[in-house]
């Protein structure tokens, strides 16, 4: 649902913007899309990590 939306905010921004390709804006928009929550749940184990190694858990 959330890379419908993007995707035609990033495709009219892409349209206006001199020296962009729609079609490869809008791919790396989906994918950055795709790839968040991925990332975001890498960065909290890293986060969780990092603070049971200090509190010696």
């Amino acid at each position: 649902m959330t890379a419908t939306f993007i995707l035609a905010f990033i495709q009219g921004v892409a349209d206006i913007t001199p020296h962009s390709n729609v079609l490869l804006d809008g791919f790396g928009m989906i994918a950055m899309v795709a790839m968040m929550p991925i990332l975001s749940l890498q960065l909290l184990g890293a986060i969780y990590q990092q603070r049971s190694k200090k509190e010696g858990i």
